[in-house]
């Protein structure tokens, strides 16, 4: 996504905004990208290393569907060997099924995430999380106010996770931003009395 590289990097960096990028490990500028790109406040972790084309026959058509569990397994220790981390995972179009969420969670990966909209709320299955998104359509009140309610709800540790999806794109002449797709996740270093 360059624009998120070119655009949402600096922007996060400069007010200190912690955030996760999912990279597709098959990209030959992955490397280069995370090293370019690289701030204190933006990891990198899994978006698959080559699962992100179709081929499936679930959801949006994703071949993770199509994929024997041991082909997602070591298709994430690939991505692993890019990204450097395999705490959390988009999977790609949000596709799931059943072996896919055991595959993932025999890698070890702390939490995986599909499209469909939502807080990820105490209890829920870390292997199946929902995500927030801000479609950058909204005023920046309501973008402003997005960002307090998560603030709030991750100051309150009533969640184990912040999740949010930006869509940027270059400023327009005004100076918005738009029009890309871009997933953030912070995983809270919570010490004592996580409910996860």
């Amino acid at each position: 996504e360059p624009h998120f590289f070119q655009y949402g990097a600096p922007l996060l960096a400069k007010y200190k905004v912690p955030a996760t990028s999912f990279v597709i490990g098959a990209d030959g500028e992955a490397l280069n990208k995370m090293k370019t790109y690289a701030t204190p406040y933006l990891e990198y972790e899994s978006h698959s290393f080559d699962m992100h084309r179709a081929g499936g026959t679930v959801g949006h058509g994703g071949r993770i569907s199509a994929m024997s569990h041991q082909e997602i397994v070591d298709d994430l220790k690939q991505s692993e060997q890019v990204t450097g981390s395999l705490q959390a995972f988009a999977y790609p179009f949000g596709d799931t099924t059943p072996d896919a969420i055991e595959a993932v969670k025999e890698t070890g990966t702390l939490a995986a995430f599909t499209t469909q909209y939502g807080w990820a709320d105490v209890g829920a299955d870390p292997m199946n999380l929902p995500r927030v998104r801000i479609q950058g359509t909204g005023s920046l009140d309501t973008f402003i106010a997005a960002i307090q309610l998560i603030q709030r709800v991750d100051e309150g540790r009533l969640w184990p996770l912040t999740v949010l999806s930006l869509r940027l794109s270059a400023p327009s002449s005004e100076g918005s931003f738009n029009a890309m797709t871009y997933t953030s996740t912070r995983l809270s270093r919570c010490t004592s009395g996580c409910a996860y």
